[in-house]
C-alpha cells in the first residue's frame, strides 16, 4: 500500500498531460473516502493537488481541490489561487469580490469558520497590497454597543475588519464574524419592577438577516440565485434558519390546511 509520501511523489511525477493523473488522483480519492474520515477523499492529498493546479495555474480545477482541505495552509493557497485568477478577469479590482466569496461562503457552507477567516484574511492582504485605494478605514469588530459585543459567542477582543470601498469584501468580513458568533445570546433589560435581566436568544440570527438585506441593496451578485442558494445553507448551519418554501399552488395549500397533512405530489402515490 502506497503512502501518502509516495502517492505525492507520483502525482508530481506523472505531471499534467494525459489522462493518466486524474486518473490516478480519482482511485485515491475514491479509495481514501471509503477508509478515511472525509467523504471527499484524503484531505491532505487534495491539498497537495491544489497546490501543484495552483502552480500550473488551472485555477478553477485548484480551487475544488483546495475547498475541501480545511488546514490553514489549503486556505492560505486557496486565496493565493483565487486571487492570481481574479487579476485575468477583465472587472479588475471591481471584480476581486466574487472570487473572494468563491472562498469564504464556500468553506462556510461546510461549516469551516477557521479556513474562511485564515482565507479572508489572506485574500485582503493580497487585495489591499495590489490596490492600495480600496482601503478606507479599519476598525474593532464588533464594536462594543453591538449585540454580536454581548453574544457568548462574539469572535474574540482586537479583531479587526478592513472597511473597503468593495461593498461585496465589507460583506464577506462581517458574514464570517457573524458566523462565528452564532445564534447569539444577547441580554436585555426587562421591564419589571426589580430591574432584573434576563437572556434572550437569537441576536446573531438578527444580525445575520439584517446583514443580507442591506447588502443585497449593495452588492448586485448577491441577489443571483447560487449566491441565495449558498446564504440559505450558512444561515441553516449556523443560526438555524430554515430556506424558505417554495412557491406551491394557493389552492393545495388551502386544502391541505383545512384537511391537514401536506398536499401529495402531483402524479404521486
Amino acid at each position: 500500500m502506497l503512502g501518502l509520501c509516495q502517492i505525492k511523489q507520483l502525482i508530481a511525477l506523472i505531471g499534467p498531460t494525459g489522462v493518466w493523473r486524474k486518473s490516478f488522483t480519482d482511485a485515491v480519492f475514491s479509495w481514501s473516502a471509503k477508509t478515511g474520515a472525509s467523504p471527499a477523499g484524503d484531505e491532505s492529498i487534495h491539498g497537495y493537488l491544489g497546490e501543484v493546479l495552483f502552480k500550473e495555474q488551472d485555477y478553477h480545477n485548484a480551487s475544488l481541490h483546495l475547498l475541501v482541505c480545511f488546514t490553514a495552509d489549503a486556505a492560505r493557497t486557496l486565496a493565493d489561487n483565487l486571487f492570481a485568477w481574479s487579476k485575468l478577469d477583465p472587472e479588475g479590482q471591481a471584480g476581486v469580490g466574487r472570487y473572494a466569496a468563491r472562498g469564504a461562503l464556500s468553506y462556510l457552507e461546510s461549516g469551516a469558520i477557521l479556513p474562511s477567516r485564515v482565507f479572508l484574511s489572506h485574500f485582503l492582504s493580497l487585495s489591499l497590497a495590489a490596490y492600495p485605494d480600496l482601503s478606507m478605514t479599519h476598525f474593532t469588530f464588533p464594536s462594543t454597543d453591538s449585540p454580536l459585543a454581548k453574544s457568548t459567542a462574539a469572535p474574540p477582543a482586537g479583531d479587526e475588519l478592513h472597511f473597503t470601498k468593495l461593498a461585496s469584501l465589507n460583506f464577506l468580513q462581517l458574514a464570517v464574524r457573524t458566523c462565528q458568533a452564532g445564534p447569539g445570546e444577547t441580554v436585555e433589560k426587562v421591564k419589571q419592577s426589580d430591574g432584573s435581566l434576563k437572556m434572550v436568544k437569537g441576536g446573531g440570527r438578527k444580525a445575520w438577516t439584517a446583514l443580507l438585506t442591506r447588502y443585497e441593496r449593495e452588492v448586485s451578485w448577491l441577489k443571483s440565485g447560487e449566491a441565495k442558494e449558498s446564504t440559505q445553507v450558512i444561515g441553516q448551519i449556523f443560526f438555524g434558519i430554515q430556506p424558505p418554501r417554495p412557491a406551491g399552488n394557493p389552492m393545495m395549500d388551502m386544502l391541505s390546511g383545512m384537511f391537514g397533512g401536506g398536499a401529495p405530489a402531483i402524479g404521486g402515490r
